[in-house]
């Protein structure tokens, strides 16, 4: 959510404590793992600090049991000469995912877009179609070399390491549902007009057959 407004404030800002990703896919992307922890009290940024760097107090002394999440300096320095292009990468988000939904409206790929009050990153282009004809699109998709992504594959209450540490779950079957139908569209920082166009082209032909 990194780079998103609501009624033009950024969605962390009331966070007493959240995360980013800096995977380089994301929008504000290192060139390997990375990631950051944002907070408004200098307690808990002393307290973030000690855990990431194994527990420690001093160089030899623990004071919790931690690990090792420090950032290395390559991705640092390579997250610093990044930002002065993020709002350009976000504005090239935003146009590609402005794009699919006005060119592809009325599919059976339902492109979804945020509410009036909400200002995108354009991290993904998110859309819905039918779970039983998802396969035979996204096997379409291949072999016109397209990128897409079904994220995410299942709800995350059903993964293997939630066994045994539920305390209760409410199950009408919207999460395994939707993510049985979810299909984002290829969306990057700099996707070129030529790219774009070639995979609207490329979906509407589909869906024409």
């Amino acid at each position: 959510a990194f780079g998103t407004k609501i009624q033009g404030t950024s969605l962390i800002a009331g966070a007493k404590i959240s995360t980013t990703s800096f995977y380089p896919a994301k929008v504000l992307g290192a060139s390997g793992d990375a990631g950051a922890v944002f907070m408004q009290s200098e307690a808990h940024a002393k307290t973030v600090r000690q855990l990431s760097n194994h527990g420690r107090t001093d160089h030899y002394s623990y004071g919790m049991v931690g690990w090792n999440s420090r950032i290395g300096v390559y991705e640092s320095v390579f997250l610093n000469a990044s930002l002065p292009y993020l709002e350009k990468r976000l504005e090239s988000r935003r146009k590609v995912c402005a794009l699919y939904r006005s060119e592809l409206k009325n599919l059976p790929l339902k492109l979804l877009a945020p509410s009036s009050d909400v200002w995108e990153n354009g991290y993904c282009s998110v859309g819905l179609i039918d779970a039983d004809a998802r396969p035979a699109f996204t096997n379409y998709l291949k072999e016109k070399q397209i990128g897409f992504g079904t994220i995410y594959p299942g709800a995350l209450s059903r993964q293997a390491g939630n066994k045994g540490t539920l305390a209760g779950s409410i199950d009408h079957g919207n999460a395994d549902l939707i993510a049985r139908s979810v299909l984002n569209l290829p969306c990057f920082a700099n996707m070129r007009e030529n790219e774009c166009a070639y995979v609207i082209e490329s979906v509407k032909k589909y869906f024409s057959r």
